[in-house]
C-alpha cells in the first residue's frame, strides 16, 4: 500500500512570531549546565527563536525562492483543530483521517514554512524530525507509523526542548528481533533510546497481530494496556468480483518483498521444479538473491513500480508468501495483493501471519524453511485447476469484510478520541 506524502496548497509564513503574541514569556530560559556552562538546548531554542523573530522583522528572506505556484497536493483541506486540540497525521493516514480533523504533516510543514521545505523533509529524517517539532508546538497528538522518517528526531528534540510533548499515537508499531551480533548491538541501542521517549509520550500503538501486544509491552517495558489490535485492511474493492481464472494458466510462480523474505527456500523448492519462478527484491537484497541464483533458474526484477508488480501478479498462476520467523508482523500487504487479484497463495506458517492466514482457507501453508513442502503445495495448485478456483474464492469471502473503510473507522475511532477520554480499543472478533 503506497503512502501518500503531499504538501499543502497554501503557503502561507507566520509572520507574528508566538512572543509577540504573549509577551516575552515564550523566549528561550538560560539554562546552565555543569561548571555554568550553558545547556547545547539552550543554543537550540536561542537559534530557533532567532530565526522565528528575522522572519517577522524581514519576511521578504524567508520568501526568498519560494515558489510561484501552488504546490500539488493529494491532501484534501480539512480543519485546524480536531477533538480536543490539533491533530497531525502521517503518511497516507493523513488522507485517511481528514474527515475526522486531522491535518496532514506534510501539510503543516508546508503552511508554516514552505513547500520545498515540506519536499527536503521527505528526503532527510534529521531534517523532517526537526520541522515535525517545529509545527507540533501545542499540537495535542500526533499519530504516525512507527517507521516514519524523523520520528526519533522529533520525539528528542520534545525530550530535550519542550516542558509539554504531543500525545503519540503509533500505527504499525512492528519491529523485527536481531538476529546476529551487530543487529543485537543496534537493538540495545534502540531500547535505551526509545524506552524512555515512549513511556514518557506514548499513548497508544497499534499492533497488527494479537500476540505483539504483550511482546512489546515486555521489550519496551511498557503496559500491556497501551498496545490495541487493529488487523491491517486486506481488500481494497470488496464489492468487485474475483478477475475471471484463465483458460489456460500459466505454470508461473511469483514470490515478491522487501522484508522477512526467505529466497534461500524458494530457490531451493524451484531447482527442478516444471514451473517457472519469478521473484522482486529490494535493492539491498538483489546481491544476495543474485548469488542463490547463480544458476539463473528464476527471473530476478528489483525496485519495480507497483504498476510492474501487478502485472507480474496478473500472469502468475500462484504466489509464493515465503517468509523466515522474524517474531513480527510480515507479509499482509502481500497476501492482500494476491487475494485481491485472485491469485492462490501459498504460505508459510510464521506469527507474523497469524490471523490472516488460515490454512486451507485463504492459503496453503507449509512450515518456514521446507524446501519440500513449499515444492509440494506449489505442486499441488498448479496440478489441480478446482483446487486453485476453490483456494482462490474461499480467500475472497474470508477477507471480504476487512476493507480499508473499516480499517480507517477503527482507527479513526482509536486514534482520535476525546482529549479526556481513553481511546476505545476495537470491539473483539472486529474484522
Amino acid at each position: 500500500m503506497a503512502a501518500l506524502c503531499s504538501g499543502a496548497d497554501g503557503l502561507a509564513w507566520p509572520l507574528t512570531p508566538p512572543h509577540r503574541l504573549a509577551g516575552d514569556s515564550s523566549r528561550p530560559r538560560l539554562h546552565h549546565g555543569p561548571n555554568g556552562v550553558t545547556s547545547w538546548g539552550f543554543h537550540a531554542a536561542r537559534f530557533h527563536w532567532r530565526c522565528r523573530r528575522r522572519s517577522d522583522v524581514h519576511p521578504q528572506r524567508c520568501h526568498r525562492r519560494m515558489p510561484t505556484h501552488s504546490f500539488s497536493s493529494n491532501l484534501p483541506s480539512a480543519p485546524a483543530k480536531a477533538v480536543g486540540g490539533e491533530v497531525l497525521v502521517d503518511a497516507w493516514y493523513a488522507t485517511a483521517l481528514a474527515p475526522y480533523g486531522a491535518r496532514g504533516l506534510d501539510e503543516a510543514i508546508a503552511s508554516r514554512f514552505s513547500a520545498r521545505w515540506a519536499r527536503w523533509g521527505r528526503r532527510y529524517g534529521l531534517l523532517r524530525g526537526a520541522l515535525w517539532f517545529a509545527v507540533s508546538r501545542g499540537a495535542d497528538r500526533v499519530v504516525c507509523p512507527f517507521s516514519a522518517p524523523g520520528l526519533r528526531v522529533f520525539l528528542l528534540l520534545h525530550w530535550c526542548l519542550s516542558s509539554r510533548m504531543p500525545r503519540l499515537y503509533l500505527v504499525e508499531f512492528l519491529r523485527a528481533e536481531p538476529r546476529g551480533g551487530f543487529s543485537k548491538v543496534k537493538e540495545a541501542v534502540h531500547l535505551m533510546l526509545y524506552r524512555p521517549l515512549l513511556a514518557r509520550s506514548l499513548v497508544a500503538a497499534q499492533v497488527m497481530t494479537r500476540w505483539e501486544a504483550q511482546a512489546y509491552a515486555q521489550r519496551y517495558g511498557l503496559p500491556a494496556g497501551r498496545f490495541c489490535f487493529i488487523p491491517f485492511p486486506m481488500l481494497r474493492r470488496p464489492a468487485e468480483p474475483l478477475p475471471p481464472s484463465p483458460a489456460e494458466p500459466s505454470r508461473t510462480v511469483l514470490c515478491s518483498g522487501r522484508a522477512a523474505c526467505d529466497w534461500a527456500t524458494v530457490l531451493e523448492a524451484a531447482r527442478g521444479a516444471s514451473w517457472s519462478l519469478t521473484l522482486v527484491c529490494s535493492a539491498e537484497d538483489r546481491a544476495g538473491v543474485d548469488r542463490l541464483n547463480h544458476s539463473g533458474r528464476a527471473r530476478v526484477f528489483s525496485e519495480i513500480s507497483h504498476e510492474a508488480h501487478q502485472q507480474l501478479l496478473d500472469e502468475a498462476a500462484v504466489y509464493a508468501l515465503v517468509l523466515r520467523e522474524q517474531q513480527a508482523s510480515s507479509g499482509q500487504v502481500r497476501l492482500a495483493r494476491a487475494i485481491e487479484s485472485g491469485v492462490p497463495v501459498v504460505a508459510t506458517s510464521v506469527r507474523g501471519l497469524d490471523g490472516y492466514v488460515e490454512p486451507g482457507v485463504t492459503a496453503l501453508t507449509v512450515p518456514a524453511g521446507d524446501a519440500l513442502a513449499l515444492r509440494r503445495a506449489i505442486d499441488a495448485l498448479l496440478d489441480d485447476a478446482s483446487l486453485r478456483h476453490a483456494l482462490r474464492q474461499r480467500a475472497h469471502d474470508a477477507m471480504r469484510e476487512r476493507t480499508l473503510e473499516a480499517y480507517v473507522a477503527q482507527i479513526g475511532l482509536w486514534a482520535m478520541a476525546g482529549r479526556d477520554q481513553p481511546a476505545p480499543p476495537p470491539e473483539k472478533g472486529a474484522p
